[in-house]
């Protein structure tokens, strides 16, 4: 496990770290269809997410879609809107033997890391590169009541399901790594459908592999979850990540009273409120967190998870007018 990058990036400057991304995207006149299909595109996202905002950090969020594209889900793409998914291609444990584990370099996947490995080079910010927890993938490859059952009723299958998802997210990891990334944040919300107890032995076991396998001086990871899981905390927090970024659905004083200290946790303005509140609202928000941050040296005020593309900019804008 490595602080010394994150101490470095949030030392004398207001920790707010927002996921910004998708608003970017339309702010910048562009097509979300268009750009997450062309790696030089998000590189000049990134690049204008660089110029536009004081975060020190560039959060690209999970990219669900093209993790489970790449299993074989349809997707569909829109213009300003997220992409989204059908039905699984899995419906019962049964079928978890026939899936086959596709290669990282696909024509969904290649313009993600492109864009890293374009982008990393010309910023003078990091970029923390999204992925998708094993359990949430799986979730969303295979009937997600299916997954949580055969979690209890038939484990060595789910298992099997778990060694694949997670053998395909390593090498995913490792390919933003390689690209130039400096670290990457793990979504894995779908663990709100079972218990502690399961969580640990069906995500974060999988977790830690992913962590072992990319997590260096050089390299950080972050956890994320914007499910309502403060009954997982203690769980999720026995994970050897760096820092953990939660949702407006966790008690953001019990993660940190939880929390070892020498590790960052972060959040969580809703992302819902950058479409329904005013930027008055959000200002006020976001000092209540400054409040908390003043109280925790560990505490980074951000969003809660990423923001739709028709987040208004002043709200974003608001985030960090503090004074």
């Amino acid at each position: 496990m490595n602080q010394n990058i994150l101490n470095h990036l949030w030392k004398n400057t207001e920790k707010i770290s927002p996921c910004l991304f998708y608003p970017a995207i339309i702010q910048m006149g562009e097509s979300v269809k268009d750009v997450l299909t062309d790696g030089k595109k998000q590189a000049e996202v990134f690049q204008y997410i660089e110029k536009s905002y004081p975060s020190p950090i560039i959060i690209r969020m999970s990219e669900l879609w093209c993790e489970a594209a790449s299993f074989g889900v349809e997707l569909s793409m829109a213009e300003r809107d997220f992409p989204h998914l059908g039905t699984p291609v899995l419906k019962t444990p049964a079928d978890y033997e026939s899936l086959q584990v596709p290669e990282v370099r696909n024509e969904i996947i290649t313009p993600m890391i492109e864009a890293v490995s374009i982008a990393a080079p010309a910023l003078s910010k990091p970029i923390v590169a999204g992925i998708t927890g094993p359990y949430t993938l799986a979730s969303v490859i295979c009937d997600p009541t299916e997954v949580m059952m055969s979690c209890m009723m038939e484990p060595d299958e789910a298992k099997g399901l778990m060694e694949k998802v997670t053998s395909f997210l390593v090498d995913y990891a490792l390919a933003y790594k390689n690209a130039g990334a400096a670290g990457i944040i793990i979504a894995e919300p779908s663990i709100t459908m079972i218990a502690p107890d399961t969580a640990e032995e069906f995500s974060n076991y999988y977790i830690k592999k992913i962590i072992d396998a990319v997590q260096d001086d050089s390299f950080f990871v972050i956890y994320h979850n914007c499910g309502a899981v403060n009954p997982h905390l203690d769980v999720i927090l026995s994970l050897p990540a760096d820092a953990f970024h939660f949702g407006s659905d966790v008690d953001l004083n019990l993660a940190l009273d939880k929390a070892d200290p020498s590790r960052y946790v972060m959040g969580n303005v809703e992302p819902r409120w950058f479409l329904q509140k005013n930027a008055p609202a959000i200002n006020e928000k976001v000092k209540e967190l400054k409040v908390l941050a003043d109280l925790h040296e560990n505490f980074i005020i951000s969003t809660g998870c990423d923001l739709s593309p028709a987040a208004k900019a002043e709200n974003i804008d608001a985030m960090f007018a503090l004074e």
